[in-house]
């Protein structure tokens, strides 16, 4: 067996550490509600909750709807938790379309 990539690791870490309650488990319709309310707490939103938002928004709606959608999410969510728009944080189009 091949021993796991130290980078894996640490993003499996930073992961738990950033969301001990292992919020992937809440329900599609609680995440969305508690995003676009900007009540889901910040110290809990990681990366792979990022992703899971816009896939099932993707699944819902077009992509230039789930993508208008996310947009203003991400925007507001950053904005209600202080989180200033960046190179290093906040919303990158670029990434976010990608």
């Amino acid at each position: 067996m091949r021993p796991a990539h130290p980078s894996n690791a640490t993003s499996k870490l930073n992961s738990q550490q950033r969301n001990p309650t292992n919020d992937m488990d809440l329900d599609d319709r609680i995440l969305l509600a508690q995003f676009f309310s900007c009540e889901f707490p910040y110290a809990k939103w990681c990366h792979r909750l990022h992703i899971r938002v816009s896939y099932i928004l993707l699944s819902q709606h077009s992509f230039d709807e789930a993508l208008g959608r996310f947009r203003a999410g991400i925007r507001a969510y950053n904005q209600v938790h202080d989180v200033p728009s960046s190179l290093e944080s906040g919303c990158h189009e670029t990434l976010t379309v990608a």
